[in-house]
């Protein structure tokens, strides 16, 4: 993954360097050995080329297909892989022999080169680290089988908090995380999307077991929010909506064919409903079974007290209609996740004799980027912050959090560079690397999340060795 030039994101470092107070700038005579050109000043014509130089390589790993494999990869990273994990896109199998490749991203350096960040949603993350794993065979893109998953063990690398599985979900907005157990919800939700599964059931049976139905109240009269049913403390609307005097069964057969329809009533002296008329309305999804069931319910219902509601007219009809959803039950469907990988991570754990002490172990069921995070749960009001940088189209701005390691990109408005929903108070260190005159320049500058702009100035030359060094030593 490269960013392009008129890229902007940013990392929240602690580093204690300013911008005004400290020059980065090396100088050593240039030499020829890759060693020492690290530490040569840094001449390039984009800040693409900076990225490319602070990128991870990628390691790649035969495996075949029919027999189990353990790998251990340059950064700590061990992986076990069964046997027949792999598969194509069509589901058919894998003969020949695998080529697995992982990138590992452990230090602030190569998140930044890959252009990651720590966010889910309108949440901070604080990273133990990121990979990316990717599979092929005869040049073919591979996925992973269902019912299948690969034991990823990262290295804590001394962080002892406790850490869950996020896989990559992408938005309009960029890379954006979501914890494996929802992200197992999303596409239970939705059996034909393609995405990690942890369950990856091969049949709707296993799945539907966790889904209720219920009815939903999709147009009414305003009156109708009012009245209270006879023998009851409850409205109509709550009626058909707390489950408890209609059937599921018949709230499914709703939600799989998407009906949706309505009925208007007249309401006499007594509160009774009378005079049932079927409505077509604008957004109504018509049937006449649906029509009878609804007409069911409404003729079982409770009359309405009469007294409860004020502007009750006999003249005119009231509406009421209905459709139907279906939810997961997100706890048990999590305990079922780990229910069903517990033995197997266990077996896999002993295989690779590695211990759970040091390392992160996750069940992974989907290639590409995964990501090791907690949520950093701060009960601060939040602000969005701006940045700004001279030429932002020639600038590349990064940083990180004082107190946890966590990864931000931001966006350009009129000219500023904006994050959204910091927290206030917060000490970080903002960083940018700005080309001037065609050579690039260092800033980093101490500040707090506040609402005030913080404009960047007083830029260094920096040789490679610096610039990681100010990302990375941050903790």
């Amino acid at each position: 993954m490269k960013l392009s030039q008129l890229f902007i994101s940013v990392l929240f470092v602690a580093f204690g360097i300013s911008c005004a107070d400290n020059d980065v700038s090396a100088d050593s005579e240039p030499v020829n050995s890759e060693e020492n050109a690290k530490k040569e000043v840094i001449s390039v014509e984009s800040i693409d080329e900076i990225v490319d130089l602070l990128a991870p390589e990628s390691q790649s790993f035969a495996v075949i297909p029919n027999e189990e494999c353990f790998i251990k990869c340059a950064e700590g990273t061990s992986i076990y892989v069964p046997a027949f994990t792999f598969v194509f896109a069509d589901g058919s199998p894998v003969e020949n022999m695998i080529t697995l490749e992982v990138k590992e991203c452990y230090s602030l350096s190569t998140i930044l080169a890959e252009d990651l960040q720590t966010r889910s949603g309108d949440e901070i993350l604080e990273t133990g680290g990121m990979l990316n794993i990717t599979a092929s065979s005869e040049g073919k893109p591979l996925d992973i089988a269902q019912g299948q998953s690969m034991v990823v063990a990262m290295p804590k690398n001394g962080q002892t908090s406790n850490m869950d599985l996020f896989y990559d979900q992408h938005s309009t907005s960029g890379m954006d995380w979501i914890q494996a157990s929802e992200y197992n919800i999303n596409n239970a939700n939705n059996l034909n999307a393609k995405g990690p599964n942890d369950i990856k059931s091969s049949s709707l049976e296993d799945i539907e077991k966790y889904y209720s139905y219920q009815f939903k109240v999709s147009e009414y009269s305003v009156t109708l929010r009012d009245l209270i049913l006879e023998g009851t403390d409850i409205t109509l609307l709550e009626y058909f909506e707390n489950g408890k005097y209609t059937s599921e069964s018949d709230a499914k057969l709703f939600q799989e064919n998407g009906w949706r329809v309505e009925y208007d009533f007249h309401i006499d002296d007594s509160g009774a409903r009378y005079d049932y008329a079927q409505d077509v309305g604008e957004y109504s999804v018509p049937s006449e079974k649906a029509y009878n069931i609804l007409l069911k319910y409404l003729k079982e219902a409770p009359r309405f007290i009469f007294s409860s509601a004020k502007n009750l007219h006999h003249t005119i009809p009231y509406s009421f209609g209905i459709r139907a959803t279906k939810k997961i039950d997100k706890e048990a469907y999590k305990k079922a996740i780990y229910s069903k990988y517990s033995k197997n991570k266990s077996d896999a754990i002993a295989k690779m004799g590695i211990d759970e002490l040091d390392n992160f172990v996750f069940a992974v069921a989907d290639l590409g980027w995964i990501n090791c995070d907690r949520f950093w749960d701060l009960d601060v009001e939040k602000t969005d912050y701006l940045v700004k940088v001279e030429q932002p189209e020639n600038a590349k701005v990064v940083a990180v959090f004082k107190d946890i390691k966590s990864v931000m990109n931001g966006h350009v408005e009129n000219g500023l560079v904006v994050f959204d929903n910091l927290p206030m108070g917060q000490a970080i260190n903002v960083i940018s690397i700005n080309l001037q005159d065609g050579k690039p320049k260092l800033c980093v500058q101490p500040t707090t999340v506040d609402g005030n702009t913080l404009e960047l100035a007083n830029y260094k030359s920096f040789s490679l060795d610096e610039l990681e060094q100010v990302i990375n030593g941050a903790f």
